[in-house]
C-alpha cells in the first residue's frame, strides 16, 4: 500500500494542471471573443464618423448592423424635442 499515496499525489497534480490549462483556454477565448467585438464596434464607430449627415450615418448604423448581425431587424425612431411628439 505504500505505492497507492504517490500515485494518488500524481493524479492530483495532473488533475489540478489540467484544470489550470482548462482555464486558461477558456479565457484566452473569452479575451479573442471581447477583441473581435471590440473591432467590430471600432470599425462601425469609424464609418459613423465618416459620415457627413444624419441620413447617411442612419443608413451607414442599419447597413453594419444588418451585416454584423444577419437576420437582425433595425427601428430608429426620431424624436422632436421641441413638442415632445415622436
Amino acid at each position: 500500500m505504500l505505492t497507492v499515496r504517490p500515485t494518488i499525489d500524481l493524479a492530483e497534480a495532473v488533475s489540478e494542471r489540467l484544470s489550470l490549462s482548462l482555464e486558461n483556454a477558456r479565457l484566452i477565448h473569452e479575451s479573442q471573443r471581447q477583441a473581435i467585438k471590440e473591432q467590430t464596434i471600432g470599425e462601425i464607430t469609424g464609418k459613423l464618423g465618416s459620415s457627413i449627415n444624419l441620413y447617411n450615418v442612419l443608413v451607414t448604423a442599419v447597413e453594419e448592423l444588418g451585416r454584423t448581425i444577419p437576420g437582425s431587424e433595425v427601428t430608429i425612431k426620431l424624436k422632436d424635442d421641441k413638442n415632445g411628439n415622436g
